[in-house]
């Protein structure tokens, strides 16, 4: 049995008013309440929201709870997701990559201006979290609004958002910091630690990187109705 159109804008409806907002927690919570009025006998959803629902989830404020721990958890898998990756990037023939790109940016420090060296590469790694930040929220804003669903922003892009702050940062800092530094000065500086800072922009490009991959990441739905 599937819901009807008036079943499912019930449903909709009592999960956007207890406060679920975001893709996946609203999608988990969905599914997991079709899969049990589906079991059930009882036929109006409305009664099965109120006397199984509601009890099992402890209400609203216990609804809440859940929607709290669900969003930490799904948050905590992208972020061990985004770790996973960068650390595949150092295990078997993917080791290619940061080896490439430390060679890269080492020669580059050397052949070239430190100064303009440093400036070009804060900004290669760190506008594609951001593109891919502003990409995927317009994506999912023009998907929600065309199929009606209203969600925030999912958690995936939330936490992608956070990742493109800290390119955004990187970059301000950047500007405060070293624009008026005399070139000379911060040349010499940028070659004296040169092995640190390659290997240091070698991580920061395998976030970037890590962050294009994070966007096929599935999650598997964590929440049980009891």
């Amino acid at each position: 049995m599937s819901l009807t159109t008036t079943q499912h804008d019930v449903l909709v409806k009592y999960l956007k008013d207890v406060g679920i907002r975001n893709q996946e927690p609203f999608e988990e919570f969905y599914d997991h309440i079709v899969t049990a009025f589906e079991k059930s006998d009882i036929t109006d959803i409305r009664l099965f929201i109120k006397e199984v629902i509601e009890p099992a989830f402890g209400g609203e404020t216990g609804i809440q709870k859940i929607l709290k721990e669900d969003s930490k958890s799904v948050t905590r898998h992208y972020r061990k997701v985004m770790r996973r990756k960068i650390i595949s990037y150092f295990n078997g023939y993917l080791v290619v990559i940061p080896l490439s790109l430390f060679l890269l940016i080492y020669l580059s420090f050397t052949l070239a201006e430190p100064k303009k060296i440093l400036a070009w590469i804060l900004i290669l790694t760190s506008t594609p979290p951001m593109v891919f930040s502003i990409y995927l929220f317009l994506k999912f804003r023009i998907h929600s609004k065309r199929n009606k669903t209203q969600f925030k922003p999912s958690l995936k892009h939330e936490e992608l958002h956070r990742l493109s702050v800290i390119g955004l940062f990187t970059l301000i800092l950047h500007n405060i910091l070293l624009l008026d530094v005399e070139a000379n000065m911060l040349n010499e500086w940028l070659i004296t630690w040169l092995p640190i800072l390659a290997f240091s922009f070698t991580v920061f490009s395998l976030l970037s990187l890590s962050c294009i991959r994070l966007i096929k990441e599935e999650i598997v739905p964590k929440l049980i109705i009891q």
